[in-house]
Formats: C-alpha cells, structure tokens, sequence
C-alpha cells in the first residue's frame, strides 16, 4: 500500500510538463497542472497514513505520527528548495526593493498571502521565485491536514472531508466577499488571485485526493465505475464551459471573446472563482481513478522514463522559470508574445533543462540528505 504507483508519477510529469507549457506561451489553461499536483499530494500523504495506521504499534501516538510526518516532509520539500532559493538570491545579488521582505515569506512557507496581499506583481526584485507560492499552499495544508487525519476520529474525518469539498464554492464566494470588502480598491485581478492563491480556497483539491485515497478499493471494485466517473467529470467539465461561453455571449461578447476568462486568464466574475477550481479538482480526480485502475489508454503513464520525470518533477516544477527568464531575456519580451516557433523552443529547452537539473538535485543533493537523515525522521 505505501509503494510507488508508477502511473501517479507519470501523471506528476504530465502536471509538470502542462506547467512549463504554460510558462512558455504554449498552454493557456496549464495551470490546472498544479491543481492535478494538489489532488496527488492529498492522495499520496493519506494512502501514507492509512498504510501506517494499519502497521503501527499502539504505542504510536498523535503527535508522535505528526511529528514524523512532519520531519519526512522536511526532507523531501527542503533540501531543494532551499538550494533553489540560494541560486535564485545569487541571481538576485545587488537588486533594490523588497528583497528581504519576500525572503521571509518564501522561508516561512507563507509566500502565497504575501503575493496577495503586498503587490508583489508590481514590486518583483527576485528572480524566478513567482510560482513558489504552490510550495506554500502545499506547506500549510501539510501542517494542519494531518490534524485531520490523525486526531479525528475515523467514524466523522471522512464525513469532514466530504463536507469540506462540499462547502469550497461557499468559501470561495464567502472570500471574495470578504476581500471586496476590506480592499475596495482591489481590481478584478487582485479578486481572483486571491482565491487563486489562499489555502483555504483551494484544500478541497488536496481532500478529494484524499478522499480517493480512502476509497480507492471499492471505486475499483467494479471496473466500469472508474470510466462512468471520467464520463461525469468531463461532463462537468463541458457544462461549466459551456454555461460561461453563454454568460459572457450574454455579456456581448463575441468570436474568441465568447471562451475568454473561462478556463484561463482572469478567472473572476459571474461566479468563475467559486466553481472552476471545484471542476478541475473533481476532473483531476477522476483521471487519477481512472489511471489507478488500470485503463489501456493510461498505460503509457507507467513507462520508465516517464516515471524517473514524475520523480524529480517536483525539482522540475522548481528550477523550470530559470531557464524561462533567460531565453525571455535573450529574446526581448515575454514569451506570449514571441512566434510560436521561439515558444516551442523555448518550451523544450527548458524541458529538458529542467529535468536534467531536477535528475542531477535528486540523485546528488536530494537523495543523499534523505539518506543521512532517515532515522530522524523515522517513528
């Protein structure tokens, strides 16, 4: 039960890659690639548990198990992060601004409400830290999660959970209200990176994995079930599309303005911040059960190469805007803005980039810290 699944790293290389696609000009709604990373995190981390719960002695304690969570999640996030973050102030050597100020948001792990809430989009003296506010979101739904898991009791976490994903549009909405209140002055863009980015906004990502993990014998039980669930989610997916391709007709908008701000762009308005992130955490889901049940046409997620990008994609995920900045600097503008061809380009060099730096941090620097301090991390 706590072995690798192969397909599961192949889908991390799959929400990778569909990050990088979007950072170089190619893949509009790539940003759902982190929402597919969120949906494996809550899965992996509660298949970890339950395989733990079913081993330990009784003497394991709450906080002794917490504890232990916490620790092996340091020596997995760490190392290269920290390590990342250090190149990314050598680079940053000698800038003005508020360069200290937003080392003690990305060191704290709290990154994501300071980009909310200290204009960081117009005041960015770092380099290559922008998307570092997932490995936040990431961090505190790791601290307080497990809270759920292990002090709840069995019979009511699940039935918390459900209720929790349930409620996610409420909170959206609730947060929004919230933040037009206390910053009137807030735009459409500072409304919907608000929720884009608050942890709050987003766990129900993280829960429905969970919550798959939970189940995951009886939804495989009958093989049909994990296809009728990918039916549905498309389904959903198509109706939510669907109905704002309307409002925004409705709206008077036409031609290519008819699919704006629908699954990319400003995702703010007519009630897109309280339903999209519950469309693709349920679609996320429903091709993680589709991928575990082992349908033919996801098989191709277990081949080797995949997998090795699948296991160091979270170094791929960190190092990938680096090789972005340069070739964006070279180039003169904004990759979205650059020919297709200088975008293709530009997405797999710095593919390639990236896994290769990713593959020499893991075997070099990740691995070998790991190593030295498995025993501190042990229960």
């Amino acid at each position: 039960m706590n072995q690798r699944v192969n397909s599961i790293d192949g889908l991390r290389a799959v929400a990778m890659t569909m990050v990088i696609a979007q950072h170089s000009g190619l893949l509009p709604m790539g940003w759902s690639g982190v929402w597919l990373f969120f949906v494996i995190s809550g899965y992996v981390i509660t298949r970890g548990f339950m395989s733990e719960e079913r081993k330990l002695a009784s003497d394991a304690t709450p906080l002794k198990r917490y504890s232990a969570f916490l620790k092996r999640r340091v020596l997995r996030i760490f190392p290269a992060y920290f390590l990342y973050l250090i190149i990314c102030a050598l680079l940053t050597w000698g800038a003005s601004g508020r360069t200290l100020v937003d080392l003690y948001g990305l060191i704290c792990f709290t990154y994501n409400w300071q980009m909310i809430y200290f204009d960081y989009e117009h005041a960015r003296p770092w380099v290559g830290v922008g998307h570092l506010w997932t490995l936040s979101v990431e961090q505190q739904f790791y601290i307080f999660f497990p809270l759920l898991f292990l002090w709840v009791p069995e019979r009511m976490r699940w039935k918390l959970a459900t209720l929790l994903i349930l409620l996610a549009p409420a909170i959206r909405y609730g947060w929004v209200s919230f933040n037009q209140w206390s910053h009137p002055q807030g735009d459409d863009a500072f409304l919907a990176f608000a929720v884009y980015a608050a942890t709050h906004c987003q766990a129900d990502a993280f829960l429905m994995g969970a919550l798959l993990a939970r189940y995951e014998s009886d939804l495989r039980s009958t093989r049909q079930l994990p296809t009728k669930a990918m039916y549905a989610a498309l389904g959903l997916t198509c109706a939510y599309m669907l109905s704002y391709v309307v409002a925004n007709h409705l709206r008077g908008d036409h031609g290519l303005g008819l699919v704006k701000n629908i699954i990319s762009g400003t995702l703010y308005g007519q009630g897109r911040e309280t339903l999209v992130y519950s469309v693709m955490g349920i679609l996320s889901t429903a091709i993680m059960l589709e991928t575990l049940s082992g349908a033919r046409y996801t098989q191709w997620l277990s081949h080797r190469f995949l997998t090795w990008v699948g296991q160091v994609s979270y170094g791929g995920y960190l190092f990938h805007v680096l090789p972005l900045a340069w070739i964006s600097a070279a180039i003169g503008s904004e990759l979205k803005t650059a020919p297709l061809g200088i975008r293709l380009g530009a997405f797999t060099i710095t593919w390639a980039t990236s896994v290769l730096l990713a593959s020499m941090s893991f075997k070099y620097f990740e691995q070998p810290i790991a190593q030295k301090w498995k025993n501190w991390a042990n229960l």
